[in-house]
């Protein structure tokens, strides 16, 4: 996640192909900016999702065991407000819990 990009050079695919290049095929690169949309650059204005996107979005990176994740993972949702950048860093920090709880929502 690059947040606040302030330089559209920031944003060249020279730029974030050598970011992109030093990860797996899983890497995400996600870049955050208040500058105003370019013709030659890819824009999508992000926001709360609906409840049952926020839950696939959770689910995409872990599926979920039984109800009681799916509840676990709802209550995480609800507590961020579906809120998309939220959310999706969610499964970073399960990453970053996995070594103590083999599943970190609980």
């Amino acid at each position: 996640m690059l947040d606040n990009i302030d330089s559209p050079n920031l944003m060249t695919a020279q730029e974030t192909d050598t970011l992109t290049s030093l990860g797996a095929a899983s890497l995400h690169l996600t870049l955050t900016t208040r500058l105003a949309p370019r013709a030659n650059f890819t824009w999508l204005t992000v926001g709360e999702l609906p409840e049952a996107d926020a839950l696939a979005l959770l689910e995409k990176h872990r599926p979920f065991a039984d109800d009681a994740e799916r509840q676990a993972a709802q209550t995480i949702v609800r507590r961020l407000g579906c809120f998309s950048l939220a959310v999706e860093l969610v499964p970073r920090i399960w990453r970053f819990t996995e070594a103590r709880s083999a599943r970190p929502w609980r």
